[in-house]
């Protein structure tokens, strides 16, 4: 198993937390487990990672210059697409992996392609403040077709692995211009005719932080519903030949035009969502597919 993420300094006060659940997860995995850590921004990542590095191999990847979110996500991949490992499981670098992770992971890999899992959301000292993340969001067991990620995410870099030798070369092309990087890959992945099974349990504990560039649940503001519906548009504009990608994305740019002209259309729209848990997009799906944006 080799685990993977992207590290840069709005994760650095979650290093340590980090650390230790790599090394209690790894601990409790029959096979070897090894490290990739993607520099994104953050000074010392050697020594930072230290208390990694002590017990498990790792591999730090320093990427091209002026590298954004999605170029940075593609050489991540590049380089575990690169090892000889049987899967490469992400768990962002502020969050923690659940003690099981990697079992758990390779348990639902050995009859699918990609597996994903519910996460606890956390705050910054670790305990838990809401419901988990897929609580209520009626995720399947689960997926042979992207259509359940047509409208919303649940497979993000935090919360699945993937079998390597089980990944179309096409997930690897990470457009520029894509900012929901995960979001793209597991899409391309399931369009290929790969299959992704949900794990038994949760894998990880996902931190929401005013670091967070999309957090669990619905945006809170103009300007994150804004951020929320680029990422949508940008999305759905790579999938322009899928029909209800392409009217989502119409529909999201619309809704962001109108909120950022007049930013008090948010706050209606907003008060429109009930206070229940979304997976990631899922905010604009329901905005969007209610007659918000005509």
């Amino acid at each position: 198993m080799l685990v993977c993420t992207a590290v840069y300094e709005a994760g650095r006060p979650f290093v340590g937390a980090w650390c230790d659940s790599i090394n209690e997860a790894a601990g409790r995995y029959e096979g070897p487990v090894s490290v990739l850590l993607l520099i994104d921004g953050l000074a010392d990542a050697r020594r930072s990672y230290a208390a990694v590095s002590a017990h498990l191999p790792v591999q730090l990847v320093e990427p091209g210059p002026m590298a954004g979110v999605a170029m940075v996500r593609r050489e991540m991949l590049a380089a575990a697409r690169a090892t000889e490992c049987d899967a490469f499981v992400f768990v962002d670098m502020d969050d923690v992996a659940e003690p099981d992770c990697l079992n758990l992971h390779r348990d639902a890999l050995a009859d699918a392609d990609a597996s994903y899992g519910d996460a606890r959301v956390i705050g910054d000292d670790g305990a838990e403040i809401a419901a988990s993340f897929f609580a209520d969001c009626d995720v399947p067991t689960s997926v042979d077709s992207v259509d359940p990620l047509r409208r919303r995410n649940f497979m993000g870099l935090t919360n699945t692995a993937a079998r390597r030798d089980r990944v179309p070369a096409a997930a690897y092309d990470v457009p520029v211009d894509v900012m929901a990087v995960d979001w793209w890959f597991y899409s391309t992945l399931l369009i290929t005719g790969r299959r992704a099974k949900r794990t038994r349990a949760a894998v990880s504990g996902y931190r929401r932080h005013g670091g967070s560039m999309i957090g669990s649940g619905h945006a809170a503001t103009a300007a994150g519903l804004a951020r929320r519906c680029d990422v949508v548009a940008a999305h759905c504009r790579r999938f322009g030949d899928d029909a209800v990608m392409r009217e989502f994305g119409h529909r999201a740019a619309g809704l962001r035009d109108e909120v950022r002209r007049e930013p008090r259309a948010a706050e209606r729209h907003l008060s429109r969502l009930s206070p229940r848990p979304f997976v990631w997009h899922e905010d604009v799906w329901r905005l969007t597919s209610e007659g918000a944006v005509q």
